[in-house]
C-alpha cells in the first residue's frame, strides 16, 4: 500500500492545520491515549467568559469614550465604518464576529442537552463536557461562579447534575480581597461531586465565607488526619432543594442552620410564586439583537420608561431624577405597542 498522499489530501491536511492552530482544538483521545476510561480526578478552575460577539466592546477598543455616547452617535459611528467593505474596522468586525459564532457552535455541539437560555459562558462548557471524563466512581472538583447552583441559565445542567451524580459539597466565597481583577461583591464556589451512578440524595454546604473564616483549614487539617465528616457545612438534602425551588432546583444561600429552618418554615405555611400562582417573568433586556432599534433617549405621551437597576440607588428609587445619575446611566423609553410586541412569552429571553 503506497504512503504517498495525493495533492487534494495534502490541500485537506493543510486547511485542516491552519484550523486547528485558529481554533486551538484539543483532543483528549489523541493527547491521553491511555486513560480511555476517564480520570479518577479531574480539577480545574475554568474560564468564567461570556462566548458572545460583544459590539459595544468592540468598538470601545477602538473608541475609549463610545460606552458614553448616546445610542444616535453610537448607530453614526457604526454606520460610517461598516457601511465601508476595505474599512479596517470593518474587516476585523466581520473576521471577530464570524470566528466567536463558529466557536460557539463548536462548544454548542456537546451543551445542547443543557442549553437553558442566556448568555453562553465558558465555565458551563467546561463542566458539561468535563462530565464525560471522569470514570466511575472519579471525582470532579471545580471553582466556579456560585451561580451555577441558582441562576436561570444553568438550571438543566444543575438538574443534569442532581439526578446523574452524587454532589459532595459547595463552598461558596465572596470575592473580597481574593481576586483583585474581580468585582469584590461577586461569588465563586468550591463544588465537588463524584460519578457514582447514584443521584444526589445529601450533601454539604456554606455559604457567604469570608477570609477571616477558617473552614478551609480546618476541613483540610481533618482530610490530613483523615478524620469521618470532614467536611464542615449545613447538611442539605436534595428533596428541601426541590421543595423550596420546585421548577428551577435553585439552592438558597443559607447563612445557617438556623436560616435554614426559619426558611423551611416560611415555605411551608405559604404558596410558592409560580406560573399556577403569581409568576413573575423576566424583564425586557434591550442588549438584545434588533430591541435596540425600539429604544428612544426622550419621553412620550405613549412611551413606557424602562426602569433598571442602574436607575435606582440604596435608599432612593428615584436615583435617575438626581444630577449624579443623570450623569452615569442613559434614559431610555419604549413606545407600549413596541412593548407589548417583544413582551410576549416567545419573545421574552
Amino acid at each position: 500500500m503506497s504512503n504517498k498522499t495525493s495533492n487534494e489530501d495534502n490541500e485537506k491536511m493543510e486547511k485542516i492545520r491552519k484550523l486547528s492552530s485558529h481554533y486551538k482544538f484539543f483532543h483528549y483521545g489523541i493527547e491521553f491515549p491511555d486513560i480511555q476510561e476517564g480520570f479518577d480526578i479531574v480539577i480545574g478552575n475554568p474560564p468564567w467568559e461570556k462566548t458572545k460577539f460583544n459590539e459595544a466592546e468592540f468598538f470601545s477598543k477602538h473608541i475609549p469614550n463610545y460606552r458614553k455616547l448616546s445610542i444616535k452617535e453610537q448607530n453614526k459611528i457604526k454606520q460610517e465604518m461598516l457601511s465601508k467593505d476595505n474599512h479596517p474596522l470593518n474587516i476585523e468586525y466581520i473576521e471577530e464576529k464570524n470566528s466567536m459564532s463558529t466557536i460557539n457552535n463548536i462548544y454548542k455541539s456537546d451543551f445542547k442537552d443543557f442549553t437553558s437560555g442566556g448568555d453562553p459562558n465558558l465555565f458551563r462548557y467546561f463542566i458539561a463536557f468535563n462530565l464525560k471524563l471522569i470514570k466511575e466512581n472519579g471525582n470532579l472538583t471545580y471553582l466556579v461562579p456560585s451561580a451555577l447552583w441558582s441562576e436561570f441559565s444553568s438550571r438543566l445542567l444543575r438538574k443534569y447534575i442532581f439526578a446523574n451524580y452524587k454532589l459532595n459539597y459547595i463552598y461558596q466565597f465572596q470575592n473580597q480581597k481574593r481576586f483583585k481583577d474581580v468585582v469584590s461583591l461577586f461569588k465563586f464556589a468550591i463544588f465537588q461531586f463524584s460519578n457514582t451512578k447514584v443521584p444526589t440524595s445529601n450533601f454539604k454546604a456554606k455559604f457567604m465565607i469570608q477570609s477571616s473564616d477558617n473552614i478551609l483549614k480546618e476541613i483540610t487539617r481533618d482530610l490530613k488526619n483523615s478524620k469521618d465528616n470532614a467536611y464542615k457545612g449545613i447538611e442539605l438534602n436534595i428533596n428541601q432543594i426541590k421543595k423550596l425551588s420546585p421548577i428551577q432546583e435553585s439552592i438558597i444561600e443559607f447563612k445557617d442552620s438556623k436560616e435554614l429552618i426559619l426558611i423551611n418554615k416560611m415555605f411551608s405555611k405559604f404558596s410558592i410564586l409560580s406560573e399556577e400562582y403569581i409568576n413573575f417573568k423576566k424583564g425586557l433586556d434591550p442588549s438584545i439583537k434588533n430591541r435596540k432599534s425600539l429604544l428612544k433617549e426622550y419621553n412620550n405621551e405613549n412611551f413606557i420608561f424602562l426602569y433598571s437597576g442602574v436607575n435606582i440607588h440604596q435608599f432612593n428609587s428615584r436615583f435617575f431624577e438626581d444630577k449624579n445619575g443623570k450623569e452615569s446611566t442613559k434614559l431610555l423609553w419604549i413606545d407600549k405597542d413596541d412593548f407589548q410586541k417583544v413582551s410576549t412569552k416567545d419573545n421574552q429571553y
